[in-house]
């Protein structure tokens, strides 16, 4: 193989990685779930459980985010959207953050298996958003 064709494999090879492991979530999927979400408050019934589940969260992770925020530099700590999906039950079965940092990323593996209000149906879409004050 020529070097200059030996570079040009390098070079895809190296583009291609650094999408495999890009640190943001894949932005359709964020963006659909974001959809899905505001389908949901935006019925009376979406909006109060929206609220139910909000003041469940802050309840439940204050403490989370003291410790997520703990030692993190102040430049990093930058106000992030989450979003989960609930089973019907009420279990928390994904989670996406945006943007993806280190706060949001500890955050997310908190809620994993936390269990809120159960929604009128599977695969139902909450949002938190998390702002954090410099």
């Amino acid at each position: 193989m020529s070097e200059r064709r030996r570079a040009g494999v390098l070079a895809l090879v190296l583009a291609l990685t650094s999408v495999a492991f890009s640190s943001q979530e894949p932005a359709d999927e964020f963006d659909e779930a974001a959809a899905a979400e505001r389908d949901n408050v935006s019925t009376i019934s979406g909006k109060e459980l929206d609220l139910t589940i909000g003041q469940e969260f802050g309840a439940r992770h204050a403490s989370t985010m003291e410790r997520c925020t703990k030692g993190v530099p102040e430049s990093e700590l930058t106000s992030f959207a989450m979003l989960i999906r609930l089973d019907a039950k009420g279990y928390v079965s994904k989670t996406l953050v945006r943007p993806m940092t280190k706060v949001a990323v500890c955050l997310r593996d908190a809620v994993a298996h936390d269990r809120h209000t159960a929604p009128p149906r599977d695969s139902y879409w909450v949002r938190i958003d998390m702002t954090i004050a410099q």
